[in-house]
């Protein structure tokens, strides 16, 4: 799976969210620090769809770099 500046796409409870790790030493004391952001798509969306979301998220700014 690809990855859009640093953001990737994972099912995670039956539905696609975009997941980044912060930059090194984005550590906390039980491990690396991650944002996530559910994304608004079916859960039977494919992972380019997702992928395709996370794009479009980008561009609008909903999701920073």
């Amino acid at each position: 799976m690809s990855s859009l500046l640093g953001w990737k796409a994972y099912r995670e409870r039956g539905q696609w969210v975009a997941v980044r790790y912060a930059e090194l030493g984005g550590y906390n004391t039980t491990g690396p620090v991650r944002m996530r952001h559910i994304l608004a798509i079916p859960a039977d969306a494919t992972a380019a769809q997702a992928e395709q979301e996370i794009a479009r998220l980008i561009m609008r700014g909903k999701l920073k770099s």
